[in-house]
């Protein structure tokens, strides 16, 4: 399998961390993209795998390519009969957390790419409103802290991306400010080799 990625990508980091965690590290060959994946640049090498041009994808063993990262983590945790997708009562609150955190990230993403517009350009009501939805849903899962128990799910996989993204690119460096349950959970969650392996560069 070839997953193509590049290092500053949240979503990236999502499967890539999903193959550490599922121990599948051996079967799956990284290749990075070192072009800014901007989207007004054009990389002709990721057209090719996916119409979207858009890390992460993933080549799969019966040559199928599959993008995004949900999907492709989901692959990946049948693959290896893995628990980030649980089968039993904590599926729907591992989802509904997939769902917050992918939110969460989609609005850091557009206020990184806001930020990246000529400053006398920028639409200074579109940052503040995607700032906060990020605030929102980081409220969101502090009050309803049964969201973080359980055993390590693809909702806790995709918030520590988030989290650790939103402070790389400066979009939003307090997530744990404030919000108690979220900072004690995180310490010890960032502290797992599949999130330390992968950082963002």
């Amino acid at each position: 399998m070839k997953l193509f990625y590049t290092r500053p990508s949240p979503y990236a980091r999502k499967a890539r961390a999903a193959a550490l965690e599922l121990g599948l590290e051996d079967r799956v060959e990284l290749v990075e993209v070192t072009t800014l994946t901007h989207p007004t640049n054009n990389i002709p090498e990721l057209l090719r795998e996916n119409p979207l041009q858009k890390v992460p994808v993933l080549i799969a063993e019966d040559r199928q390519r599959l993008f995004d990262s949900v999907v492709i983590a989901e692959y990946l945790d049948a693959l290896a009969g893995g628990t980030l997708f649980p089968k039993d009562g904590r599926r729907w609150p591992s989802l509904k957390l997939h769902a917050l955190a992918q939110g969460i990230m989609d609005a850091g993403v557009a206020v990184r790419l806001e930020s990246l517009r000529p400053e006398d350009k920028r639409w200074d009501n579109w940052m503040e409103a995607h700032l906060r939805k990020v605030t929102n849903g980081l409220d969101a899962v502090d009050a309803e802290p049964d969201l973080l128990d359980g055993p390590f799910n693809v909702g806790h996989l995709a918030l520590a991306c988030a989290i650790e993204w939103l402070a790389f690119r400066t979009v939003y460096s307090e997530s744990e400010e404030g919000r108690p349950r979220l900072a004690a959970w995180f310490a010890d969650v960032r502290e797992r080799p599949s999130l330390i392996a992968t950082r963002p560069v």
